[in-house]
């Protein structure tokens, strides 16, 4: 690493380990490798699943069974 402020740059980083000087105008800096938490919903996987529900009911109470009765539906739920 030759540029003074990139190395400022990346020994502010969250992800930086440690630096090595090897002389004055040159040094090596470890980082860490970043990790990533997926700890909170995803939102958009969630709706995808619900559509996919409601395809599935739809397919098993209006397509296979439509002789066991009336059926009704109320917003995205379906009754029997």
């Amino acid at each position: 690493m030759n540029d003074v402020k990139q190395l400022k740059k990346l020994t502010a980083s969250h992800s930086f380990d440690y630096l090595r000087i090897f002389s004055n105008d040159m040094a090596a800096v470890n980082m860490k490798k970043p990790t990533l938490y997926l700890n909170r919903p995803i939102y958009v996987g969630y709706s995808i699943l619900g559509m996919s529900k409601t395809v599935m009911y739809d397919f098993h109470y209006i397509t296979t069974q439509p002789h066991k009765g009336k059926i009704r539906r109320q917003g995205n739920t379906v009754f029997h």
